[in-house]
């Protein structure tokens, strides 16, 4: 100004109008994309002037790599050091504040879901898949679906690890009155296909605390990384991929496929989102007005008809597909998400 002082413009309206979402689109992979010689970070956040990577080692050390822009309003930063198993997070400058968000494509995050951690996918392939145990399937008409929650499926028993991915992939156990539980109870039902309630890491149970609180899921975190509430070890970023897995392993061994419950009409709070801090005003649709949209009744609804959030939501179902072994997804709330 005429005193020559200066202040931080904020520019995030932008993301309202249809030109920047034609104009900020990326095709690549995101997240943090690991090799035991290099990692590379990418994130999408066209608003934001600079950025770094903050690491945390296995023992705790921190340290920061520098993000720099590459195409569609995507910043990178290339580390050549083998970086399994530590934490990450990133921090960026977004109109002259300091931004702190954990990846919404972490593959797995850690007790509380405070930061990513960088994983090998390919540890995961020491479990089968067991496709082999499926019978061949083309009448869609003949499904005989069971709706389950992992907690609620052994939390009223006397099994060791009731609640959790572990204790449902258990074989041979049996109630006081001598009754098939768990596992061997869904496979006696003589079904087709179980369909889990949201496993994707989600809000309102605290995961070292999982019995304090009560919630089937539909409150989404982060759509790549399974819940830690389930897992024997939440701060273990390893566990919680093994049990999930092996939990679909021991159901396909049974012949039975399975679907996954999806929520990608809402989040559980559009302004302490990774998304809304990373890009604000991008993946929530609004009314005329400006406000949140909100035919989910959940508060937000999520843009699906933005290029960016249409991505994450085929990569996140393509992910969990490929790596976990899902066999289909049964969308919440559809109508909330347009139908192309």
């Amino acid at each position: 100004d005429e005193l020559n002082e200066f202040t931080p413009l904020d520019i995030t309206v932008l993301a309202k109008d249809p030109s920047f979402e034609k104009k900020y689109r990326y095709d690549g992979k995101l997240g943090a994309i690991y090799s035991k010689e290099e990692t590379i970070f990418r994130v999408f956040s066209p608003l934001a002037h600079q950025g770094s990577v903050k690491l945390v080692s296995k023992e705790g050390k921190i340290s920061y790599a520098p993000l720099s822009k590459i195409e569609g309003g995507v910043l990178e930063a290339v580390v050549k050091e083998d970086l399994e198993g530590y934490g990450y997070i990133y921090i960026l400058n977004i109109c002259g504040e300091l931004v702190q968000a954990v990846d919404p494509y972490a593959k797995s995050v850690n007790a509380n879901s405070r930061m990513g951690f960088v994983v090998d996918e390919k540890k995961l392939d020491a479990i089968p898949y067991n496709y082999e145990y499926l019978k061949p399937w083309k009448k869609w008409n003949q499904s005989v679906i069971y709706e389950l929650d992992v907690r609620d499926m052994t939390s009223l028993t006397k099994v060791k690890n009731k609640g959790t991915y572990s204790a449902l992939s258990k074989t041979n156990l049996v109630s006081d009155d001598d009754f098939p539980i768990g596992l061997d109870y869904i496979s006696s039902l003589n079904i087709t296909h179980v369909q889990l309630l949201p496993v994707y890491d989600f809000q309102t149970i605290d995961d070292e605390n999982p019995t304090e609180y009560y919630n089937w899921g539909y409150d989404p975190l982060f759509y790549f990384s399974p819940e830690g509430s389930y897992s024997l070890d939440p701060s273990d970023p390893y566990s919680r991929m093994n049990e999930l897995k092996s939990l679909i392993s021991a159901l396909h061994k049974k012949g039975i496929r399975v679907n996954m419950d999806v929520v990608f009409n809402h989040v559980f709070n559009r302004f302490a989102s990774s998304f809304e801090k990373l890009c604000p005003y991008y993946y929530f649709r609004l009314n005329s007005n400006g406000d949140s949209s909100n035919g989910s009744f959940c508060g937000n609804d999520f843009e699906s008809t933005h290029y960016m959030a249409r991505k994450l939501i085929i990569d996140a179902v393509c992910y969990f597909a490929k790596v976990y072994g899902f066999d289909g997804f049964r969308f919440d709330l559809m109508g909330i998400i347009d139908k192309k």
